[in-house]
């Protein structure tokens, strides 16, 4: 899980307080896919990822069992992992239409289409 997230050998040796910001935010997301809970609740974790470890999350969160609350601000991220999702405007909350998650290959490092609400 950590090598998938983008952390290496170098990283995975090292004691948390010598790590960056963005490695101890891998190293905490690895922890809560370790934990293997019912529900994991994901606040926006693509800033913290490159786009190889991005494509790796997808691809393992699309094989997980569990249930799954996401909040991102990606949306291709988000339509490759959710049938379900709701936007938040300033006029309240929005159902978005998704037809099938989108495919992982390439296509996670593409822009998504624009939803329809």
């Amino acid at each position: 899980v950590l090598g998938g997230l983008g952390l290496g050998r170098r990283e995975q040796g090292q004691p948390l307080g010598r790590l960056t910001v963005t490695e101890l935010c891998r190293v905490h997301l690895a922890r809560c896919l370790l934990e293997d809970p019912d529900l994991l609740l994901l606040d926006d974790p693509a800033p913290c990822l490159d786009v190889p470890a991005r494509c790796w999350l997808q691809g393992w969160l699309q094989e997980w069992p569990g249930a799954l609350v996401v909040a991102a601000a990606e949306e291709a991220f988000l339509e490759a992992l959710c049938r379900r999702l709701w936007r938040l405007t300033p006029e309240g909350l929005r159902r978005l239409v998704v037809e099938e998650p989108r495919a992982i290959d390439s296509g996670c490092l593409e822009p998504a289409e624009p939803w329809r609400a």
